[in-house]
C-alpha cells in the first residue's frame, strides 16, 4: 500500500515578543524569519530552531512592515516615524 503523506502543521519553536507582531517575513534562502512588534523593535530568528539571531530597535513610533532585498543580506524597514531603515542582516547596524 502507498504510503500517505501526513501534511499538518507542528510547532517547531516559540517565540516571545515584546508587543503584537504587525510584520513576519522569510528570508530568500529560508534560514531567517523577521517579525516586528508593533512598538517597534524587529526581532531575526534562526528559521531552523527559533534561535535569537539580532534585536534591532526597528522604529520609535512603531515599526510598520518589513521586507527582505532578494539577497537576503539586507532587511528594509517602515515605520510611522516616516522612515525606512535598511539593516545589515550579518551585523544587525542600521
Amino acid at each position: 500500500m502507498p504510503r500517505v503523506a501526513d501534511n499538518r502543521l507542528r510547532k517547531a519553536w516559540a517565540a516571545t515578543m515584546p508587543d503584537h507582531v504587525i510584520a513576519v517575513g522569510w528570508s530568500p534562502d529560508g534560514r531567517l524569519l523577521a517579525a516586528a512588534a508593533v512598538s517597534g523593535p524587529v526581532t531575526l530568528f534562526n528559521a531552523a530552531d527559533g534561535t535569537l539571531v539580532h534585536a534591532l530597535p526597528g522604529h520609535g513610533f512603531g515599526t510598520t512592515a518589513l521586507d527582505w532585498h532578494p539577497s537576503g543580506t539586507l532587511l528594509a524597514t517602515a515605520g510611522q516615524d516616516g522612515k525606512a531603515k535598511l539593516w545589515d542582516v550579518a551585523t544587525g547596524a542600521e
